[in-house]
């Protein structure tokens, strides 16, 4: 064997080198991907619709500050519990942005007319009927 064959460099393998260098560059870019701030604060209003556990849901939704909408691991803040002929209307706050039809509230993106289920002391499911900021 000489050693001189070990120094050269196939185009070949050296293209293969150059793919894996990029696509380790574009993997890790991916995961240290900075996020946008979300500095501005958005209601979202959750109608549930009237039941017999809207009555029992009710007076725990007035009392409990904070609640979890649709599991995410960040509690959002309760703001208003309207009560209409039996049906609910829970508005929560969280940072978030509105952007056209675009909405993001608490590092998710949510639509109008979704459905949504807030878990605290109690777990009510509805759906999504307004977003806007809070100010």
């Amino acid at each position: 064997m000489n050693i001189k064959n070990f120094r050269k460099i196939n185009p070949i393998d050296a293209f293969a080198v150059v793919i894996i260098i990029l696509f380790a560059v574009l993997v890790c870019l991916s995961f240290t991907r900075v996020k946008a701030v979300q500095t501005r604060d958005v209601e979202l209003t959750v109608y549930i619709r009237a039941s017999d556990q809207s009555k029992i849901i009710a007076p725990k939704a007035k009392e409990q500050e904070e609640v979890y909408l649709n599991s995410v691991d960040k509690p959002v803040k309760t703001v208003k519990v309207e009560e209409k002929d039996g049906s609910l209307q829970i508005t929560v706050v969280s940072k978030g942005e509105i952007d056209g039809d675009r909405y993001i509230f608490n590092g998710q993106r949510i639509l109008i007319g979704q459905k949504a289920e807030i878990h605290g002391a109690y777990f009510a499911q509805g759906y999504v009927k307004d977003i806007k900021y809070a100010d």
